[in-house]
């Protein structure tokens, strides 16, 4: 049976002030991206989900983890992951010294909520500051890990892009740009995996989306664009017939490359409801049912299926 994920994605964990929290009825599947399974929200799990959670209710355990962050947790195994932010960025009024900004990546057991390790990885500066409307409304930890179920992968925006195993040893990491978009929102876009490439939509930093080799951090291709800089969603792969397909949004365009190869194969236009002085942009993910992709366009303009 298909059920919801998004009820789902709270009996695995949940970052709430700092907090992450367990329920009761977790035995699922793996969660190893944002938003699941191909970024479809949705996953198959023979096990029913809870109706009513709270700390009296189907709670199986609370932790708490470093710092804040609007990053989703993945589960891998009986491992949960999840990223956060500290030093830097909790308050708008005080926000501190952005050099003291770190980021964690934390391992928790998935029936214990045991924190098995953590990684602290102090930030790269200059980051962009927690002022205006973009960054304090999601902070520095916005992007999902990715796990192919053996490694976890990490994209912390102007740091970079990191991979470990599930012990919590380090094995590469790889810079994919320094910039900002026009605004200075931060970004938010998460990696995914794709056989043996991970994919890095590195839209502000780089103005590019990477293709990764996911062993050894080493690029494989680079796809460079202007508009990707007002991107901020997460691609999804699309199967159709006995091709593969990344998909993903830009300002005004849908684009299908080959996800081994970076090249295009297609692209097409949808209604844009325009932008401001920076431009359109492009914030949702790309959900693919099937051989139809569906997509979110920005305020003043609508859904759209492809």
């Amino acid at each position: 049976m298909v059920r919801s994920r998004w009820s789902r994605l709270a009996a695995l964990g949940l970052i709430c002030s700092a907090t992450q929290f367990g329920f009761e009825g977790s035995a699922f599947a793996d969660w190893t991206r944002f938003r699941g399974p191909n970024g479809s929200g949705v996953a198959e799990d023979k096990e029913s989900t809870p109706t009513t959670w709270s700390e009296k209710d189907n709670l199986k355990w609370k932790v708490p983890l470093p710092g804040a962050g609007v990053s989703c947790p993945i589960v891998v195994g009986n491992r949960v992951f999840v990223t956060c932010y500290s030093g830097y960025g909790l308050n708008q009024d005080e926000p501190g010294d952005i050099k003291d900004l770190v980021r964690h990546l934390v391992c928790v057991d998935r029936n214990t909520g045991k924190t098995l390790w953590q990684k602290s990885l102090p930030s790269s500066v200059p980051e962009d500051p927690y002022s205006g409307m973009g960054v304090p409304q999601h902070g520095y930890a916005s992007h999902t890990p990715t796990s192919d179920g053996k490694y976890v992968y990490v994209f912390f925006g102007k740091s970079g892009v990191m991979a470990f195993d599930l012990e919590g040893n380090a094995l590469w990491e790889k810079s994919v740009g320094k910039g900002s978009d026009g605004r200075r929102w931060g970004s938010s876009s998460s990696p995914i995996v794709h056989e043996d490439v991970l994919i890095v939509p590195a839209g502000a930093e780089g103005r590019a989306l990477f293709g990764l080799n996911k062993n050894t951090g080493e690029e494989l291709w680079r796809l460079d664009s202007e508009k990707l800089g007002n991107v901020w969603g997460t691609p999804a792969i699309a199967k159709v017939g006995s091709s593969t397909e990344l998909v993903i949004g830009a300002p005004g365009e849908i684009w299908g490359l080959d996800p081994k190869s970076g090249k295009f194969g297609w692209f097409c236009f949808y209604l844009d409801g325009g932008g401001d002085q920076f431009g359109s942009q492009f914030s949702s993910s790309v959900v693919v049912d099937g051989e139809v992709a569906s997509c979110i366009s920005q305020r003043g303009t609508a859904t759209h299926t492809f």
